[in-house]
């Protein structure tokens, strides 16, 4: 079992807001040095990897499991099991693949546990800082639960996730970084359709905030 310590850097590593597109980021490229200290049980180390997959982890999950309590947990479990199968962590580049697995293996524990409850919910209203923006975050969040699971997946995988170039390539199951480029614009253009729709107003789709570049992973 990991230590107190360890399970509290993996719990508070989990996204606090994994509904929320956008609203998180990843820090700068994690390297093998960084792995293998984690091999050796360093707790910086692990921290600084739990902070790194955490929101990677809430874009993968989020695309399919549409409750962010529920994705929030699961991306905490599944950083707590990775703990203890340390010593498997691979070095990058497939240390996100090997992630991914365990996300969705805690996912499929999730489900059989659960078998009965919805895989989506609205929008929960605590999790924005600012009363006055719910309303625009339910909306943004029923559209994107209209794209199909491709282009839902790519948004939450580059917006929240953070991943770009061959990286996000790899996480959409596409050949090439230009391959990936070209599923978020068709995404992006679905998704502004559905938003200029549900709004029902002008002006609507130019102020969608996923028109936005994402956030530096390095501030």
């Amino acid at each position: 079992m990991p230590s107190a310590e360890i399970a509290e850097a993996s719990r508070m590593a989990a996204p606090a807001d994994p509904g929320a597109p956008g609203s998180l980021t990843t820090t700068a490229d994690i390297t093998a040095e960084v792995v293998a200290a984690v091999h050796r049980g360093s707790p910086q180390a692990w921290a600084q990897l739990c902070r790194h997959q955490a929101p990677r982890l809430a874009g993968y999950l989020g695309a399919r499991l549409r409750r962010p309590l529920v994705v929030e947990s699961v991306v905490g479990e599944t950083l707590v099991a990775a703990w203890a199968r340390r010593s498997e962590i691979p070095l990058p580049p497939e240390t996100d693949s090997w992630f991914r697995r365990q996300a969705a293996g805690q996912a499929r524990k999730w489900r059989a546990a659960h078998p009965d409850e919805a895989l989506s919910e609205s929008f929960p209203a605590g999790r924005c800082a600012d009363p006055a923006q719910v309303g625009r975050m339910r909306l943004l969040d029923e559209c994107l639960g209209r794209l199909g699971e491709a282009d839902r997946l790519a948004v939450e995988q580059h917006w929240r996730g953070g991943l770009t170039g061959m990286a996000l390539a790899v996480a959409l199951h596409l050949r090439t970084p230009a391959e990936a480029e070209a599923q978020i614009e068709n995404a992006l253009g679905l998704l502004e359709s559905a938003h200029e729709k549900a709004a029902d107003g002008a002006g609507a789709a130019a102020a969608h905030p996923l028109r936005q570049p994402p956030l530096d992973p390095g501030r």
